[in-house]
């Protein structure tokens, strides 16, 4: 079989050149966000059916199926939300020093508002080797936002972080009533850098839009914790299916010191994810029976959100062409996603559209992304 060995920047180096610009959504983050590029156009699945190395976030007993496998940072990724792409020529106007502050001022007043900048980029993983039962890996996001609204005085607000997390895992399988049932665990340490106002130390920057595009009055700082933590996991047969659980984030607090000198903590909220995953036959259905055939689905839920919509997870994904090319759809947190992923000779190419609710509730402030990867197969 190909070893499969991918192409990825690093998250620093992309990051920087995108925080002042665009970025993602902190209404989670506190939250660790990592999400496989397959996990997101499957809608956010995932619980019951990993067995590489983002099981050691996904959930740790998949590692008990693991093949061996050893990665390296060889895969380039950028999550970009749709409203930056269909409108990217106002976007390029803001930003570019030789145009005035009066014909930014103007560009600004006839956008339709609130305008929101978004993209995410990833090392997931930076590196890891994964065999049955041991898993070790490091892995990166990052994310940044930019907001203009109040078409009154239009003001600008921004957000943005990074998460660097070298993990370890492991999994055995024990028998429980006549059947084989994995545990799994994580430990892992956590480093989060964070941009913050330097005048008043929060995490979020607001400025009027008319002193944000003067780069002389555009002023950011950073601040960075750090802690440990660890997450817990089963895997089960269930019916003609498996069954997952987890238990993530436990003893997550983040601790750290502003550039000013001020002591500041976050703490990862711990919670309880389930999921069921097995194989579906189409095949007896009239008209598309005979294109479907068997496909896999899952299903998750994630106590992290207050609603509930937000917490239920539903994905399926169907390989083609002698698994050439996979195709993936599901909902996210009520939305629809899709996916495509194709690893054909030397390429590999993965794509997912996908959305995310910024808001307390879904439908508060959805934001779709476009994520793209691609990579080289050797």
């Amino acid at each position: 079989m190909m070893k499969t060995t991918y192409i990825r920047l690093t998250a620093s180096t992309v990051l920087l050149s995108l925080i002042a610009t665009c970025g993602s959504p902190l209404y989670a983050g506190q939250r660790l966000q990592f999400n496989s590029i397959r996990q997101l156009g499957m809608g956010g699945v995932g619980i019951a059916q990993t067995h590489d190395a983002t099981a050691l976030y996904i959930n740790p007993a998949g590692l008990a199926e693991a093949k061996s496998a050893f990665k390296l940072p060889l895969r380039v990724r950028a999550d970009i939300n749709a409203f930056t792409l269909s409108h990217s020529s106002d976007a390029q106007f803001l930003l570019d020093s030789k145009n005035s502050k009066t014909d930014k001022l103007h560009r600004i007043d006839n956008l339709e508002l609130p305008y929101t900048v978004a993209a995410k980029t990833a090392l997931e993983p930076g590196f890891s080797w994964v065999n049955p039962k041991w898993g070790v890996g490091v892995f990166a996001q990052g994310s940044v936002f930019a907001k203009i609204s109040n078409p009154v005085v239009p003001e600008v607000n921004i957000q943005g972080y990074t998460d660097i997390s070298p993990m370890i895992g492991y999994a055995d399988t024990i028998e429980v009533a006549g059947a084989q049932m994995a545990i799994g665990g994580t430990f892992r340490y956590i480093s989060r850098s964070r941009i913050m106002d330097p005048a008043t130390g929060a995490f979020v920057i607001n400025q009027q839009a008319a002193d944000f595009i003067e780069d002389t009055k555009f002023n950011i700082s950073q601040t960075t914790m750090t802690g440990i933590g660890a997450d817990i996991g089963t895997l089960m047969p269930l019916g003609s299916g498996q069954f997952g659980m987890v238990i993530s984030n436990i003893g997550s607090e983040l601790k750290g010191t502003t550039p000013s000198g001020n002591a500041v903590t976050e703490t990862l909220p711990m919670h309880l994810s389930l999921g069921y995953a097995q194989e579906l036959d189409a095949s007896g259905l009239p008209v598309i029976g005979g294109l479907l055939g068997s496909f896999d689905a899952e299903a998750d839920v994630k106590f992290e959100h207050q609603d509930m919509y937000k917490n239920i997870y539903f994905g399926v994904e169907k390989k083609i062409l002698n698994e050439a090319v996979t195709l993936r759809a599901g909902l996210h947190q009520g939305f629809p996603s899709v996916g495509l992923a194709v690893d054909a000779w030397i390429l590999h190419m993965q794509y997912a559209y996908y959305t995310e609710e910024a808001g307390e509730k879904v439908g508060d402030d959805p934001q779709s992304y476009h994520a793209f990867e691609i990579g080289i197969l050797f």
